[in-house]
């Protein structure tokens, strides 16, 4: 073992990018692809732009850019999301009166569960309530008032 020397610095952790940082970008794809249809070897484009020879096959095979899909995950609460719009909104939202009433119905999961289900649902609702209908009369039909405050100063300044 070495021993600790007074100048060393630790090393920091190996940043992980996140999955879209990661992908190719659709005009890096396009580049590639122009370049595999102009003849270009495999070889050659991957040593170009960095990237691995079986990359540029899957694209090649592929034709064109398309955002990466994750599988579909199936969740517990999947079965029983008719049954939280309908009655999320009696129960104001109450996560926790949710879980309740879905245990008898066969749900086997968390209250946590049933709170980010409910999320999309209260937030759709927040926006219908927010949303303004605009609409429109003819001319003469209705008048608007703006109160503001007009100071007229006629002669000399007031003194400060």
């Amino acid at each position: 073992m070495e021993p600790c020397r007074a100048n060393s610095v630790p090393s920091l952790p190996a940043v992980h990018p996140l999955a879209e940082e990661r992908m190719l970008r659709e005009d890096v794809v396009r580049e590639v692809l122009a370049r595999l249809n102009r003849g270009e070897k495999i070889k050659t484009i991957a040593r170009t732009f960095g990237i691995d020879r079986k990359t540029i096959k899957r694209w090649r095979r592929l034709g064109r850019w398309q955002p990466r899909q994750g599988p579909r995950r199936v969740r517990r609460i999947d079965a029983f999301l008719p049954f939280l719009e309908q009655r999320a909104p009696e129960v104001g939202w109450n996560g926790v009166v949710l879980h309740r009433e879905l245990q008898p119905l066969g749900f086997t999961g968390t209250v946590q569960q049933v709170r980010r289900a409910r999320r999309p649902f209260r937030a759709q609702q927040h926006w219908t309530t927010v949303a303004t209908v605009r609409f429109e009369t003819a001319p003469g039909e209705q008048a608007q008032v703006d109160f503001g405050q007009v100071q007229l100063w006629i002669g000399a300044q007031p003194e400060k």
